[in-house]
């Protein structure tokens, strides 16, 4: 289920990645959390995909 109003918050320590990747709804920004935080996989999506692609650079030049 696509839930429009999620918010999280993952300090940048604790990430294992930051991938674009294809979902069932399409392109999405999936960050896969440390196993000392959760394990945790999230996929965010963004339109168009330009943003997503944007982001996602940003995100990785942190």
């Amino acid at each position: 289920e696509l839930n429009e109003n999620f918010n999280v918050s993952v300090p940048y320590y604790q990430t294992k990645s930051i991938k674009v990747r294809d979902s069932k709804f399409g392109l999405a920004l999936v960050i896969e959390t440390t196993p000392y935080s959760g394990n945790y996989l999230l996929g965010f999506q963004l339109a168009p995909e330009e943003k997503l692609r944007e982001v996602h650079k940003e995100i990785l030049t942190l």
